[in-house]
């Protein structure tokens, strides 16, 4: 089951939806504009079984970016389970 679009961060919400434990291997900020409205990123690595994926995202409000980039991963994963892929992977360089 892939997700278009999450409202919560809540892992455990995820993984009742998805049927996919995951937890989150690897978790990094950075700014990416300055000033009032600065834009973030996040980057990060999330893990299921032996399987590691990547997510990455953008925003000014950091837990939305978060998130999305959480969704991704977890996405990654899913169509890896769906076409019957397995094993570890090297995720692509954050």
């Amino acid at each position: 089951m892939l997700l278009q679009r999450t409202d919560r961060s809540d892992r455990a919400d995820l993984a009742h939806l998805t049927g996919i434990q995951c937890e989150l291997a690897d978790y990094s900020i950075r700014a990416i504009t300055s000033g009032k409205d600065a834009m973030g990123e996040v980057a990060l690595e999330v893990r299921a079984g032996d399987m590691l994926e990547h997510g990455r995202s953008s925003s000014t409000d950091i837990l939305d970016a978060s998130a999305r980039a959480y969704v991704a991963a977890v996405n990654r994963i899913a169509r890896r389970l769906e076409s019957g892929a397995t094993g570890a992977k090297k995720p692509h360089v954050m």
